[in-house]
């Protein structure tokens, strides 16, 4: 898979998170507007008293906390996947509690003021007590059902963004596919880049930036604004008294560690050493 079909392959997947956010909208919405018809239609001895619409605006007030819970469950059952042991359990524990917790508040809050049910006899807070027993269960499976969806998103996104072996090119009339490995160092040319391989130099109209967020970063490191180095063909690293850091690479060429990249390839060449 090239890097441009895995760039459009993210933006599809930044597409239907955002798809995912109107879909679930729009679904309060219609959820709403059904718990309204079945508390009207349960309640048909205040049909007289109550217009419908109070009771779907009531209802769509009380459920829609949970489009705003959407991004911040994504972001926390992110987190949560990549924990383990004791802290994992805390903190899954900590994401089902504070959400209902959360609800229930607002839920009363908002009920206890503006129920159109709040004159009714047998009721508390302005909701009828079966309400209560429906609100919990119904908290727990969107909690459950959103949990599960970030949780396959999450399986999804991370296959489409692997980074890609290879870099394609042409030489001549031909499209060539450079493996990673094959590739020494890369350097900026105004608005293309130099691949400089064990098969030559390629040229190719890219950024290096837009090169280098395609790129394995267990095996490039970016050692200046202007150069990628692959770590696995660095032979030597210079560092000459009173002088900047340089390497070595297997090609012959050595080339300068600005300042701002001498501590990340520092650490990435200790990691590797070991």
């Amino acid at each position: 898979m090239s890097p441009f079909e895995i760039r459009e392959k993210i933006d599809l997947i930044r597409k239907s998170k955002f798809s995912f956010r109107i879909k679930f909208s729009l679904f309060i919405f219609l959820f709403s507007i059904l718990m309204a018809s079945l508390i009207y239609w349960k309640e048909a001895s205040l049909r007289n008293e109550i217009y419908f619409f109070e009771v779907v605006f009531w209802q769509l007030m009380i459920w829609v906390p949970w489009v705003l819970f959407v991004p911040i469950l994504r972001k926390t059952i992110l987190k949560i996947n990549a924990r383990t042991g004791i802290a994992k359990n805390m903190f899954l524990l900590i994401y089902f509690l504070v959400p209902v917790v959360v609800h229930w508040s607002w839920f009363v809050a908002y009920s206890s003021y503006f129920s159109p049910y709040l004159a009714a006899p047998s009721s508390r807070f302005g909701v009828f007590s079966y309400f209560f027993i429906f609100w919990g269960l119904i908290d727990l499976i969107l909690l459950v059902s959103i949990s599960v969806y970030f949780v396959l998103y999450k399986k999804d996104s991370s296959k489409l963004e692997e980074k890609p072996t290879s870099i394609q090119v042409v030489r001549g009339n031909k499209k060539v596919l450079l493996k990673n490995d094959t590739i020494y160092w890369i350097s900026a040319n105004g608005y293309y880049i130099n691949l400089h391989t064990n098969q030559g130099q390629f040229l190719l109209r890219r950024r290096l930036k837009d090169i280098f967020d395609t790129l394995p970063k267990s095996d490039f490191v970016q050692i200046h604004r202007s150069a990628i180095v692959n770590i696995h063909h660095i032979t030597e690293l210079h560092q000459p008294s009173g002088a900047g850091i340089s390497v070595q690479m297997k090609d012959g060429k050595s080339h300068s560690v600005s300042r701002a990249h001498v501590k990340n390839l520092k650490e990435i060449l200790k990691g590797i050493s070991h």
